[in-house]
């Protein structure tokens, strides 16, 4: 059984790895054939149908492997009612989405891309959700396939646009809308051919699948505006060409959360394993600074080295970016702070505490972002974005401090022995607290 669990997770991390090494060749086929202004462009007209994406898919993998479990309800009524809320959550999203189309005045867009664009939500979505339905049912081999085909066909199809010389905006699209639609068929497929799925109403398994998710849905999508409502902004204030510089100088800066977020699934799994997780403060405040240490030695490297970077990798339009990467990283380097400590107060502390600390720090965000983006462009988001990361993270290791009663003297006090907190933390699913 250990060898098949550690099996599947190296399947999954295969898989993620992939994945991600798709984006990346994607965005950058994307990114250097595009230009600045159109890679603006295609960018602030995805942001918020993905913002909502998270956001409607409502913890769905989560609630799949809680309810899956428990076996309150049948499989077939579970997979139907979950069906049954992707169905609303996705009249919604596009309810919204073409709300926001009209708000922000996508003028260059004609009736068959906004059909496109539109269309692309419940099709992630419903893969998003059958994806739940098959790690709910430890089917992990499915939920890996169909969270990597996606991104493999709309990279297949990008490249066929680029050796027909054809690539452009309307083409990242269509790849986008065909690649999810391939998709969502196949899984619909397979849905059926496992379950027996009625599209009936059950309001009991309804409510209890939407609660589950709910806080942590909501959690997501207040985290994605603090991160991402800047492009809305930016797009609504200043021009396309500063979206693109500005969404690529920032992309690359959030490469330092690797290490955070890394060492973080660790932290994560062997809090859930302790008895009592706040006899661990002292270990996790070591992963904290351990992280802030490694977060200072790339934050270093990766300013000295951007230029290269961008002017190598996506061409010399996108030289600029480099002015971006460089405002924002201070704040970004700071909210490290925040991604250390996240999952532990989120699973020790009550499940609304990152909605409360952020939801007050979005507002300043977005009064920054209006006040300072006419003046100054991207610029002006950038330290919009370091206002609101510094807060976050200052506001997070406050809360820290008084919920586990340690001083922020103690939190920073640096050791030889932080670099041992993962020996530390691999005895704490077995020790007596």
């Amino acid at each position: 059984m250990q060898k098949k669990n550690s099996n599947e997770i190296l399947k999954f991390l295969l898989s993620n790895i992939f994945t991600l090494v798709l984006l990346a060749v994607s965005g950058i086929i994307l990114v250097r054939i595009l230009g600045p202004s159109e890679t603006g462009r295609f960018i602030s007209i995805y942001i918020i149908p993905s913002m909502l994406i998270r956001l409607t898919m409502l913890g769905s993998r989560k609630t799949a492997i809680t309810h899956f479990g428990e076996k309150s309800y049948s499989d077939n009524e579970i997979v139907s009612s979950l069906l049954f809320i992707w169905i609303f959550s996705s009249l919604m999203a596009v309810i919204i989405c073409t709300a926001n189309f009209a708000i922000m005045q996508h003028a260059d867009m004609n009736a068959i891309t906004h059909i496109f664009v539109l269309s692309t939500i419940p099709l992630r979505l419903f893969i998003f959700y059958s994806i739940s339905v098959f790690v709910g049912k430890t089917k992990y081999n499915f939920s890996n396939i169909f969270k990597l085909l996606p991104d493999l066909l709309n990279f297949i199809i990008l490249l066929v646009f680029v050796s027909s010389g054809n690539l452009n905006i309307d083409g990242a699209i269509v790849a986008y809308f065909f690649s999810s639609l391939f998709v969502a068929v196949v899984c619909f497929l397979m849905l059926i051919r496992h379950f027996k799925i009625k599209f009936e109403f059950n309001k009991e398994i309804i409510k209890s699948l939407s609660t589950v998710g709910f806080i942590n849905a909501l959690t997501l999508f207040v985290m994605q505006l603090n991160y991402r409502f800047d492009i809305v902004l930016l797009y609504k204030y200043s021009t396309t060409y500063q979206v693109g510089i500005y969404a690529l100088g920032t992309s690359l800066a959030l490469v330092i959360w690797i290490i955070p977020d890394a060492i973080g699934l660790i932290v994560r799994k062997r809090i859930s394993k302790a008895i009592n997780p706040i006899n661990i403060k002292n270990e996790i405040a070591g992963f904290l600074r351990v992280s802030l240490v490694f977060g200072i030695l790339i934050s270093v490297i990766m300013y000295f080295i951007a230029p290269l970077i961008f002017t190598l990798i996506f061409g010399d339009s996108f030289k600029e970016s480099t002015v971006m990467f460089r405002n924002i990283l201070p704040g970004v380097f700071l909210f490290i702070i925040f991604r250390s400590l996240n999952g532990f107060l989120h699973l020790v502390c009550m499940p609304g505490i990152i909605i409360k600390i952020f939801v007050p720090i979005l507002i300043v965000n977005v009064i920054l972002n209006i006040l300072w983006i006419p003046l100054y462009g991207g610029v002006g988001a950038a330290w919009a974005s370091n206002v609101s990361y510094s807060l976050g993270a200052i506001t997070t290791l406050i809360v820290f401090s008084k919920k586990m009663k340690i001083s922020l003297i103690d939190i920073f006090k640096f050791s030889v022995s932080d670099f041992s907190f993962i020996k530390k933390l691999s005895k704490i699913g077995s020790r007596k607290n």
